[in-house]
């Protein structure tokens, strides 16, 4: 992932993979390897930069 700073915010490439734990970990831990948990508490696309960005985390970058 490649990110870049300025003083207004953070600017993240569209397809980037957001986050520090991928999704078998947080499948595996956060909801005990339960598939059911899982989908239900962490939307298909929310570790990607475009999902963090409507959520107002990051600005996109080119």
């Amino acid at each position: 992932m490649r990110i870049a700073v300025n003083e207004e915010h953070n600017n993240v490439i569209t397809e980037a993979r957001v986050g520090f734990a991928g999704p078998q970990v947080i499948l595996n831990t956060m909801c005990e390897a339960n598939q059911s948990v899982y989908d239900t508490k962490c939307p298909s696309d929310f570790q990607c930069a475009s999902y963090v960005h409507a959520h107002g985390q990051v600005g996109l970058g080119n």
